[in-house]
């Protein structure tokens, strides 16, 4: 079965070998996994390397857990023997196979243990070449896609832009149109540059064309270009809806759903795209369609097998619809549990947890009191509970919202009167000065009120602290002093230098919100010197009590 192969470095069969295994694997045939495995082990080694002990170790492992003749917690334990294996023999192309084995184990990147070997394949894929692995783009399309859906935009885009600059390989000929798509998606979310998003989505459909992906532009078992053509068009209609062009958004969002629905049965991506038709019909004032569309968005969420899939698109645009409708109530219903359903998705809150709890204890009761009063007035004195119930909740939950509003809109109030006034490092305490003096007059002859006033100077007129860059390093050498003399003066003000430089950034980034409302918060972060997103809503909270976004909308 195998001789072909013999005397062939693992890069060069890779393919023929794959597609060999799949006749034992597929039809799962125990007689040919025998026979297989007996072959295997007559292979000569020719590059030391233990390839063909390892593929028959390899093989008997994936084939027992499909036939469920071992638990994956067995499959998980050879596995990571082999691992072991590997270092000892020094194959290092296997390795990346086993860890891609263990990983999909563990339900990939969103635990702890698939975390780890997500990045320990990472590291792998740099060291072996497309020569000795030919799949070494698949496995960087693989965990690019997954850092995508966990939102680590960055990370995803470095691997799928190597893909897309990998030699086309006609074996895995999906992964090149996924990555592009990919790409374009990053590029809406990440980087806000719709442009460059059309420019990504719409080279899927040319590359296609331009590869010629079989006679009918047929990729894989299922995915054809009439299939791509949807998503594509989906996502083309995303941007023109984000774009604000709602009317040349509505025909290409309603083209994509309408094939994904009848042809290929995705209720996911129709679930998702006609919640945001329907805000396409919101935002021109058409409420019996975007009623229409709401509907077939709530059925398709319903038919979605995967439950903890984010539903807060629709509960969003149904906000919306009651709030065109005039219906205040429940637009503010729907808008704050599409909040909550949001944040529990995105971090795990369980704010949404409790709020289940509570439900089914609720109706749990409800069921006791039914079954002890069975007469009617017993069924009428439950329903009135629960009408009064109901009210005083949504009573609750309104006060709630408005206290909330008031308070962020204090706090907001409270930041906008700090940031007017220029930043103060109040300078240390006598007996402390004293000290501190001594220090720094021997570092560098200079008092310390005076470095600190020097400091508060540089940081006004300079605006240094915009350069994500800055260092102490960089402003003792400014100011003319070392790092250690500046460290210690700054720390005797009681705070430590990041809190000092963070002060100065949030004071402007506070400015710039206030004054230019449309400059996406993003790029707030960016220009007053933060690296990303993350660290400026954590400093911009811890100064203002606020994020950046809750400051913007109650201002």
């Amino acid at each position: 079965m195998f001789e072909v192969f013999k005397g062939k470095p693992y890069g060069a069969i890779h393919y023929a070998l794959r597609d060999t295994l799949r006749t034992i694997y597929y039809p799962r045939d125990e007689a040919r996994l025998a026979r297989a495995l007996k072959e295997m082990k007559k292979m000569p080694d020719t590059f030391n390397n233990h390839q063909w002990e390892l593929e028959a170790e390899f093989l008997k492992a994936t084939f027992d857990y499909n036939l469920e003749h071992i638990s994956v917690e067995e499959l998980q334990d050879i596995l990571y023997k082999m691992l072991k294996k590997c270092d000892e023999y020094d194959n290092k192309v296997f390795k990346l196979r086993v860890a891609r084995r263990l990983y999909d184990s563990f339900d990939h990147i969103t635990t702890e243990q698939g975390a780890e070997m997500a990045l320990r394949m990472e590291r792998l894929c740099n060291e072996i070449t497309p020569e000795e692995f030919p799949d070494i783009a698949d496995y960087k399309a693989h965990l690019g896609r997954d850092y995508l859906d966990c939102g680590d935009y960055k990370h995803a885009e470095k691997l799928l832009m190597e893909v897309v600059n990998s030699p086309f390989e006609d074996n895995n000929q999906r992964i090149f149109v996924h990555a592009r798509n990919d790409l374009g998606i990053i590029a809406r979310i990440y980087h806000h540059d719709l442009d460059a998003s059309d420019k990504w989505l719409k080279s899927v459909l040319t590359y296609i064309k331009e590869k010629e992906l079989g006679k009918d532009y047929k990729l894989g078992k299922d995915i054809k270009y009439s299939e791509w053509e949807a998503i594509v068009n989906g996502s083309l209609g995303k941007n023109q809806k984000l774009r604000k062009n709602y009317q040349a958004a509505i025909p290409l969002i309603e083209s994509s759903c309408r094939y994904m629905y009848d042809s290929i049965h995705d209720y996911a991506f129709c679930a998702n795209n006609n919640a945001m038709l329907a805000e396409c019909y919101i935002a021109i004032s058409q409420p019996e369609q975007a009623l229409k569309a709401l509907n077939v968005s709530a059925a398709c969420f319903d038919s979605v097998q995967q439950k903890d899939y984010d539903r807060s698109v629709l509960l969003m645009a149904k906000g919306r619809y009651y709030s065109l409708i005039g219906d205040l109530q429940q637009a503010t219903l729907y808008l704050d549990s599409a909040e909550a359903v949001r944040k529990d998705y995105l971090d795990n809150h369980s704010l949404v947890n409790v709020y289940r709890a509570e439900v089914a204890l609720n109706d749990e009761a409800m069921e006791e009191l039914h079954k002890k009063n069975s007469t009617v007035f017993s069924s009428l004195v439950i329903s009135l509970i629960a009408l009064g119930l109901s009210l005083i909740a949504i009573v609750l939950l309104v006060l709630y919202q408005i206290r909330r509003r008031k308070e962020y809109h204090a706090l907001a109030v409270k930041a906008q009167e700090w940031a007017a006034q220029s930043v103060q490092i109040t300078t240390p305490s006598p007996s402390t000065a004293e000290v501190l003096e001594k220090k720094v007059t021997e570092e560098t002859g200079e008092k310390t009120d005076e470095l600190i006033e020097k400091l508060s100077k540089l940081l006004e007129e300079e605006k240094l602290y915009r350069s994500s860059e800055v260092t102490l390093a960089t402003l003792a050498r400014e100011l003319g002093t070392n790092r250690t003399a500046l460290s210690q003066a700054i720390n005797q003000t009681g705070i430590n230098f990041s809190t000092m430089l963070n002060a100065y950034r949030i004071n402007e980034a506070i400015n710039i919100i206030s004054t230019q409302s449309d400059c996406p918060i993003g790029d707030v972060a960016m220009q007053v010197g933060f690296n990303n997103r993350r660290s400026f809503n954590t400093a911009f909270k811890i100064v203002t009590g606020l994020t950046p976004s809750q400051f913007k909308s109650n201002k």
